[in-house]
């Protein structure tokens, strides 16, 4: 009889397989490499569809099911892998197409993931935020929901070269008051005051 155990991946071979089972989109074979104490975070900003965490398998499918939900996948290549202990640098490219604007985007990303008995225990992405910002920017400019009134722009264009402003309708709400005039001598004089 043998006293050897199977072998074990390594770190890197957990991470790759990892990577390749998601490709292929099979969420049980997923689950089974991720650990139940899991976490997956990011540096996505809060106010993009793909920011967030994971917990556990089942926290972990959602995780990642929500932030390719707004791409259509074109393409995604693991650059570098380096491990140091049980731990894994992962780098990779992926090419998407933004679903709502049509727009690509290349991300280059970077993963900090930590192996634990041939699961993944966390995961700390690391993406091109602005390429993300900027593709999901939409080219038409927002439109506004109310405009200044006419008078009040009026005013304030004339406040502004002569100094007088004209009373609108509405002159409570969008008066313009000029700035008080001084003279030479009181100028002068305030000017005097304010070195003493």
């Amino acid at each position: 009889m043998s006293d050897e155990s199977p072998q074990q991946d390594s770190p890197q071979q957990v991470v790759l397989k990892t990577f390749e089972v998601w490709m292929k989109k099979d969420m049980e074979a997923y689950k089974k490499l991720i650990a139940p104490d899991y976490v997956v975070t990011s540096t996505y900003p809060a106010h993009l569809p793909i920011s967030g965490e994971g917990h556990g398998p089942d926290g972990a499918v959602e995780y990642q099911t929500r932030i390719a939900a707004p791409f259509e996948l074109l393409g995604a290549e693991v650059k570098d892998l380096i491990a140091s202990g049980d731990t894994v640098v992962l780098s990779a490219e992926e090419k998407l197409r933004v679903k709502a604007t049509g727009k690509e985007v290349l991300n280059r990303v970077v993963a900090i993931i930590k192996v634990r008995d041939g699961q993944l225990a966390s995961t700390r992405l690391f993406g091109d935020t602005y390429a993300f910002h900027a593709a999901f920017q939409q080219d038409e400019a927002p439109k506004r929901t109310s405009r200044p009134k006419k008078n009040a722009v009026k005013n304030a264009l004339k406040a502004a070269t002569t100094g007088k402003a004209r009373a609108s309708k509405s002159a409570g709400k969008n008066k313009v008051k000029p700035a008080a005039k001084k003279t030479k001598a009181g100028a002068r004089k305030s000017t005097a005051r304010a070195r003493r």
